[in-house]
């Protein structure tokens, strides 16, 4: 997570919760498993959390999936449909302002780009 920057994500709140799910369902595996060594980087362990949470431990962490991940959720349980394509117009915009930010950061440039709402 560290090398994908996610501290500074546009949508940090939801990567981190969705982390300390995948984590804490890690860690239940020593319960349902005992004895036995499991680490993050061993194929069993991701069969384990398939198996018992029918959900894969290892996912993409970029910003851009992040982003979808955090808008689809966010939408469970509304009855209103998602608007496919102004989800991901939505996300690339807010996705391509958070990457000038972090250019501008690595930069050292005294300006960061400014959001500019058009109404």
């Amino acid at each position: 997570m560290e090398a994908d920057l996610q501290i500074r994500s546009p949508t940090v709140e939801g990567t981190l919760t969705r982390a300390i799910d995948r984590y804490s369902k890690f860690i239940k595996l020593f319960k349902f498993y005992p004895g036995t060594m499991i680490n993050a980087r061993t194929d069993p362990a991701w069969t384990s959390v398939w198996i018992r949470f029918a959900q894969d431990y290892q996912v993409c962490n970029c910003w851009d999936c992040e982003a979808v991940l955090s808008v689809v959720t966010a939408s469970l349980g509304s009855d209103t449909p998602i608007d496919t394509i102004q989800m991901a117009h939505s996300i690339q915009e807010e996705v391509a302002y958070y990457r000038a930010v972090e250019i501008a950061r690595r930069k050292n440039r005294s300006r960061l780009p400014v959001r500019v709402e058009v109404a």
